[in-house]
């Protein structure tokens, strides 16, 4: 476990799904209710969370007072995003390895005290120790809630990817990169 910003990040488990479930349901009804149909497919289900915690780069999220229930999920990922260097349209601009941050999700009780904040510093560090100066993540171009946190943590945009299926206009993503 480690503390930032009040908060405690604690690499995920497979007895932490019924706990992260909850937080993805809450995601997805955010970003319905915010006319974004990013993850209104099904994606991501149990199957692909746990996945994600097995990869051994998931955590949950706890504010400092409460570790019994998490407020927030988070995957990083260090392996390359093949999409990422085909991109539709603009380019990669920082070169080097990175970290991606995907499958960040939090509840409805713990959306606006911080806590975005200390994931994206607790990324920042993940990616350093782990020898990456370039943090990226990819949005949903109408997900502009998303747009405005990575902008205000410093992320600039530089390409437009299609994530599979190709076929699949819905899963354009807008991607953001930082260096760190």
């Amino acid at each position: 476990m480690q503390e930032f910003n009040n908060f405690i990040f604690k690499k995920a488990e497979l007895s932490d799904l019924n706990a992260i479930l909850p937080i993805i349901e809450d995601s997805k009804a955010y970003l319905r209710q915010n006319g974004v149909d990013q993850w209104q497919d099904g994606f991501p289900n149990p199957t692909t969370l746990s996945d994600d915690i097995s990869t051994k780069h998931s955590f949950v999220i706890f504010s400092k007072g409460n570790t019994k229930t998490p407020a927030r999920f988070l995957v990083l990922s260090l392996e390359p995003e093949e999409p990422y260097h085909h991109p539709i349209e603009g380019e990669l601009k920082l070169e080097g390895p990175y970290t991606t941050i995907h499958r960040t999700a939090v509840s409805k009780e713990n959306r606006g005290n911080g806590i975005s904040k200390a994931m994206f510093a607790f990324s920042e560090d993940f990616a350093l120790s782990n020898g990456c100066k370039v943090l990226r993540v990819d949005t949903h171009k109408d997900n502009k809630i998303m747009q405005h946190i990575l902008t205000r943590e410093g992320f600039n945009y530089c390409c437009l990817v299609q994530l599979p299926p190709q076929d699949n206009i819905r899963m354009r993503r807008l991607v953001f990169e930082k260096s760190i």
